[in-house]
């Protein structure tokens, strides 16, 4: 695999761990070939966002927040958080005030 492959192979979706298994190298390796090349490294794991979504998904469905703080990762104070956040924002939008 060439680098411009690694590259390419990181930047559609490809994860640090999956290239080094591939290659036969250390993970630790193959984020600094990725950054010495340009490429913008991902963060471990996924995405906070990704995870405030999938939260507000479970919440939706009706779940509570121990299992929402279970399932996705986050900390149960953040969920808490979260659903205040949320409902104080829906109460501003109701009275058409924006924060």
């Amino acid at each position: 695999m060439t680098l411009d492959e690694i590259a390419r192979a990181y930047l559609d979706g490809a994860t640090a761990e999956q290239l080094a298994v591939q290659l036969e190298a250390s993970t630790r390796t193959v984020l600094r070939v990725l950054r010495e090349l340009g490429v913008p490294v991902r963060r471990r794991g996924r995405p906070r966002s990704a995870k405030r979504e999938r939260a507000r998904a479970l919440i939706a469905e009706g779940h509570d927040v121990h299992r929402v703080a279970g399932v996705t990762g986050l900390a149960l104070d953040n969920v808490r958080s979260m659903i205040a956040y949320d409902a104080a924002r829906a109460a501003l939008a109701a009275c058409e005030v924006t924060p």
